[in-house]
């Protein structure tokens, strides 16, 4: 190990060397400064030169993806128009005429009813559930959820889905004599931009709510 004399005197070289560059940073700092401007225009050239090379390589590869379809290949609904869905072979599609799971995934129900009332005659919270209806038709129901303002559910039903199919959604409180109404709503025909969302967010009096449509194909 090298003693305390040593020590200092490579202290004070590296001192030294470090104070005959820093007398010397302008002289490098203006170097570079000359030089950058050229240095970065070859670069640009050859730049240039490799982009247009790669953006031939790039059409082309995109032509082939594209194939049969004129397209390149999609996965995603955010890919497509927003009239379109994305399928499983990478085609934007329309979005009618495919089968989707239809459910109500969560609610988030107020305290009391529109208006103060307590949801249950004895008072206490709600127990929600809801219903699916296909063209005037129920085809689900759900389990409710008891005693709960903030419901969940999985499941729901495969349906497909028309322009003209007449979607309802039901959402209600499970009661022994009669269901109070939650909230409701009733699609003529869905529109082409729901399908291509996947989801629908609805804010009622009583409730807010999400209504999935999980392509399945």
């Amino acid at each position: 190990m090298a003693d305390a004399s040593t020590r200092r005197g490579w202290y004070t070289q590296a001192v030294s060397i470090f104070d005959a560059l820093d007398r010397q940073r302008p002289l490098l700092t203006l170097a570079l400064t000359l030089a950058l401007p050229m240095v970065g225009s070859a670069c640009v050239e050859v730049a240039g030169e490799d982009e247009g090379e790669t953006g031939e390589a790039g059409e082309a590869g995109e032509a082939g993806e594209a194939g049969a379809t004129g397209q390149v290949p999609c996965t995603e609904n955010n890919q497509c128009p927003d009239d379109m869905v994305c399928v499983a072979d990478g085609d934007c599609l329309s979005p009618f005429g495919l089968n989707y799971q239809v459910r109500v995934s969560a609610a988030y129900v107020d305290f009391t009813k529109d208006g103060g009332a307590a949801w249950d005659p004895l008072g206490g919270d709600p127990d929600p559930f809801w219903t699916l209806t296909v063209d005037g038709v129920e085809v689900f129901e759900s389990e409710p959820v008891d005693n709960e303002t903030t419901a969940m559910w999985g499941g729901g039903a495969l349906v497909e889905i028309q322009s003209d199919t007449e979607i309802g959604i039901r959402i209600e409180d499970n009661d022994a004599n009669f269901h109070d109404p939650i909230e409701s709503v009733t699609w003529p025909g869905l529109p082409a931009s729901i399908l291509h969302e996947g989801r629908y967010g609805g804010t009622g009096t009583n409730a807010e709510y999400l209504v999935e449509f999980i392509l399945v194909d």
